[in-house]
């Protein structure tokens, strides 16, 4: 028995040698002879702590922390289940050992549980990344379907896209249309669209009704859009204005655009050559050689 133990010791303080000259493998060597996961540990209590010990330090030496964990954790059970009893100066385990055992066993249990939260984090950051990049995949489809929607539409502007929908969703009563046509036709003759301030708000209020009503009617009984329905009164008026008044061609042009409602020439000169496909000064200069 005495044999077996001094063996034992020897190859104790070899793992222990080995241990804290980092070199794992041959720790290891002499610390399997000691220790069999499937067979109970021949030695005395001291020595058993000693073993796990250094198990888990050679286990964190060679990266593997699972291991080095297991011992650790192995160790301070132990440690917990029964209290280390007096002992004397000659033995091999002191307790400023043991106090040095159970400190590195709770850092390496520590150090484990930062990896494991680590990890976790990892795993939660890569499955947010993965979730983002396939949000931005779906919102990059939509938005090439919707460019190729609009492209079909031959690009028309999304307020007409909005005016569809909402013509679709609006019923008018007969006896409405009516009452507003006619009073578009009074307007007309009081030649209510020349002032600037004539807009669809304004007329759907002069007209008793809303703008929505207005719209619609406009689209389908005049077929054009409130825009075309003014720009067509005004180029209208001017265009008979020109060849009957030739007073009124010696104007300016900002001139005429101001009297016909328009807040900018540009605007009135575009709508006049959509009409004419001739600016206002090449129509009047027309007009004056007949």
């Amino acid at each position: 028995m005495g044999k077996n133990f001094s063996r034992e010791m020897v190859w104790l303080g070899k793992a222990e040698i080995y241990t804290f000259l980092k070199k794992p493998d041959s720790a290891f060597y002499y610390l399997h002879k000691l220790y069999r996961e499937k067979q109970p540990i021949k030695c005395t209590y001291e020595n058993e702590l000693k073993i796990y010990y250094l198990l888990s330090l050679n286990y964190e030496n060679s990266g593997d922390n699972a291991n080095a964990y297991k011992f650790a954790k192995l160790n301070l059970s132990e440690i917990s289940k029964k209290k280390i009893q007096d002992i004397s100066g000659n033995s091999f385990l002191g307790k400023h050992e043991e106090i040095e055992i159970k400190s590195i066993s709770d850092e390496i249990i520590r150090k484990n549980k930062k990896n494991t939260f680590l990890f976790t984090a990892f795993i939660i950051l890569i499955s947010v990344v993965v979730i983002f990049y396939n949000y931005n995949k779906i919102k990059k489809r939509f938005f090439t379907e919707f460019q190729r929607e609009v492209k079909e539409r031959k690009l028309f502007p999304m307020e007409t896209f909005t005016i569809e929908k909402n013509k679709k969703s609006i019923i008018v009563e007969d006896k409405v249309v009516n009452r507003i046509l006619n009073n578009l036709d009074l307007l007309e003759s009081k030649k209510m669209f020349l002032s600037k301030n004539f807009k669809l708000t304004s007329m759907a209020k002069q007209l008793n009704t809303n703008t929505a009503y207005l719209s619609k009617i406009l689209n389908e009984h005049k077929g054009i859009s409130f825009s075309e329905y003014i720009n067509d009164l005004r180029i209208n008026y001017v265009l008979k204005e020109l060849e009957q008044n030739t007073i009124f061609r010696k104007y300016t042009i900002q001139t005429i655009s101001e009297e016909i409602g328009y807040k900018s020439p540009t605007t009135f000169i575009k709508a006049f050559k959509e009409r004419t496909e001739m600016t206002p000064s090449q129509y009047i200069k027309k007009l004056n050689n007949l």
